[in-house]
């Protein structure tokens, strides 16, 4: 198959990198081509991929300070008009925003596939509004990151909705069977709603080491303003301790030798690929039950899921304490497991992440979409 896939060029798309987004992408096209397709990146100019790389700047434009802020939407629109200028060369399209992947499908009759890696929100979105036209094309599937995010798309009325998870590449992530470090970790970026500045409280409330490894988005004053509050409490609590965001093997190796991966957010994630990271280096994972966390972990089996609140319950769970409180059972629980029950739980969240979460079983079902919709194209 001929694929188009189309990112943003807010930021490059590389084998390491710590955008979400920009990593699975990079996973995705690595993994269909393999599998023998032909593919071609739309993507920004910065970027380094094994395909044909399209782009309309060489930089990202969240890195080239060149570019004024109000002109940067333009930049991603120039890019899908430079794709879709060229549709009729590719058997399908598959873009990762999905905004504009609506907008743009509608001038081809190349078919398009959206992949959700937010959650909808109706004030941002054209859905809404393309719905009451009734201008959103047969030819148009949307890929839904988890059946959480699903629900809520089916809910939106759209209709032709699929649900995919995310994989990554077991084979080159080591499995470590006991952890060489008795701290908490918390890796990815320094801002509210990932809920970095919940697990400073864990730290206070049960006195447990915690190693941050946090990255900040420089043009954004609020994750500079926390940043600066972290270190303010690592400077006075030896229990805290704030590293830069790490990057290729060391990241395997910080994620699998820790006690525990704390994942407090504080939005309805879709998925977070970080979780299926830590378990299949074998940590075991304490996070709220927001989102598609309760999917993603198995209760009790590979970690621990936890209520945000007593006013929001999600589910019954193995820790009946909500907030706060509760993640500070589920972090206490896991530190005083006899050494061969953690060492089973351990082994569990690789076993989970091999059977649920990997990269070819990720790109295997994006194949058969694909394979599905061309087929239906070609008898219409």
């Amino acid at each position: 198959m001929k694929i188009a896939v189309i990112t943003n060029i807010k930021h490059p798309v590389m084998k390491w990198t710590g955008f979400g987004v920009e990593n699975f992408v990079y996973i995705l096209i690595n993994g269909l081509i393999k599998k023998g397709h032909d593919v071609t990146l739309y993507a920004s100019g910065d970027s380094i991929v094994p395909c044909k790389l399209v782009s309309i700047h060489p930089k990202s434009i969240n890195f080239d300070s060149n570019i004024k802020e109000e002109f940067k939407f333009y930049y991603e629109d120039w890019l899908y008009i430079n794709l879709y200028k060229n549709a009729n060369n590719y058997d399908i399209i598959h873009s990762h925003d999905h905004n504009r992947g609506m907008l743009y499908s509608l001038l081809s009759k190349t078919p398009t596939i959206s992949t959700f890696h937010d959650v909808w929100d109706i004030n941002r979105s054209p859905i809404e509004l393309l719905l009451k036209a009734n201008e959103i094309n047969n030819n148009h599937t949307f890929i839904a990151i988890s059946k959480y995010q699903k629900k809520l798309l089916l809910s939106s009325k759209l209709k032709n909705v699929k649900h995919i998870y995310h994989g990554i590449d077991t084979k080159n992530i080591p499995f470590l069977p006991v952890a060489h470090d008795p701290s908490m970790i918390y890796l990815g970026r320094i801002n509210k709603r990932k809920g970095v500045h919940i697990t400073i409280q864990v730290v206070q409330q049960t006195d447990k080491l915690l190693k941050i490894f946090g990255f900040i988005n420089q043009s954004i004053p609020e994750e500079l303003v926390l940043q600066k509050e972290i270190e303010g409490f690592s400077k006075k609590n030896k229990l805290i301790q704030l590293y830069d965001t790490v990057f290729k093997d060391k990241k395997w190796e910080v994620l699998g030798s820790g006690k525990l991966f704390l994942f407090p957010i504080q939005w309805e994630e879709p998925f977070g690929l970080v979780m299926i990271e830590s378990m299949a280096c074998g940590t075991p994972v304490v996070a709220f039950a927001r989102g598609s966390v309760p999917e993603v972990i198995k209760d009790g089996e590979t970690g621990f899921v936890v209520n945000p609140s007593d006013d929001d319950i999600r589910g019954n769970f193995i820790i009946k304490k909500t907030g706060l409180e509760g993640l500070c059972e589920a972090v206490e629980r896991i530190y005083s497991m006899p050494e061969d029950q953690y060492r089973k739980m351990r082994r569990a969240c690789r076993e989970h992440v091999e059977k649920n979460f990997t990269v070819e079983k990720m790109v295997d079902e994006y194949e058969k979409v694909y394979e599905e919709i061309i087929s239906k194209e070609n008898k219409a």
